[in-house]
């Protein structure tokens, strides 16, 4: 599944806190279709220092970009331009950190650059997919869809991001906020349903509470984006009673991606 946004004014709105914090290492990921060249943001952390600070990660007029700026201090900003996306297609974008070395991923291929960055520490005040959103003024709207968005205080290596480049829907570990775009509250069938806000909201599959809040009528859509497995198994998949094994042989159709360790209690 997916979340359409219309170019205009809707977006996914997360709550936020010191847990989505872009003041140490860092690193954020998503599938993204843009329908257009326009500026679209698709993920954007605002808060303080004084007078603002955001995180943008997006497309400025075609080409994807991370940006990290202080509002109306040029000194501050801090800008790291990718190849050009194709639009009308699926992407996989990622961006990554690691001291002042930021890393922007476009299907799986990285640009580099090393910069100096405003003084941490930040608050992060907001956090929103589909928009640049700041205090109630609303920017660089994203006219296309989402899904599978992560955020992780941590580097992701490259080899990581290949995997998710890759079409891997798993956790890869250390999730800070993560939407699938695959699960909304009080929604049983979702492709085509308009979601309500403070309603049906987007599950953060990392379990750290990051609920997504979906305003100004986000749709949610059945996805073709790129899946090199279409479903991950979370620990409640497979229950087996104490003292009970699991015997056999497990086996996969497709190409393994990713592998998570298996607790003890299954032999064979």
């Amino acid at each position: 599944m997916a979340v359409e946004f219309d170019g205009t004014n809707d977006y996914v709105m997360v709550k936020a806190g010191a847990i989505l914090d872009p003041s140490g290492n860092f690193s954020a990921a998503a599938w993204v279709y843009s329908d257009g060249a326009s500026d679209d943001i698709w993920y954007n952390e605002g808060g303080v220092p004084t007078p603002y600070a955001a995180l943008q990660f997006g497309i400025i007029s075609p080409t994807p970009i991370l940006r990290f700026f202080g509002r109306n201090d040029a000194a501050a900003t801090v800008t790291v331009s990718g190849s050009a996306i194709t639009t009308g297609q699926w992407n996989h974008v990622a961006i990554t950190r690691s001291g002042t070395a930021w890393v922007l991923y476009i299907n799986g291929v990285a640009n580099s650059q090393t910069a100096t960055l405003p003084a941490a520490p930040y608050t992060i005040t907001s956090a929103v997919f589909g928009i640049e959103k700041y205090s109630t003024e609303l920017f660089s709207p994203l006219d296309g869809k989402e899904e599978d968005v992560r955020v992780y205080n941590r580097l992701l290596t490259a080899e990581e991001v290949a995997i998710l480049a890759a079409g891997y829907r798993g956790p890869l570990g250390g999730e800070a906020g993560w939407w699938s775009c695959a699960n909304f509250r009080g929604v049983a069938h979702p492709d085509g349903t308009t979601l309500t806000a403070a309603t049906n909201y987007l599950r953060d599959e990392s379990g750290n509470g990051n609920t997504g809040d979906p305003i100004g009528g986000v749709i949610a859509r059945a996805s073709d984006a790129p899946s090199a497995f279409p479903m991950w198994l979370p620990a409640h998949a497979f229950h087996l009673t104490r003292d009970q094994a699991f015997t056999g042989a497990l086996s996969w159709v497709g190409t393994v991606v990713k592998a998570i360790s298996i607790t003890s209690g299954f032999t064979g």
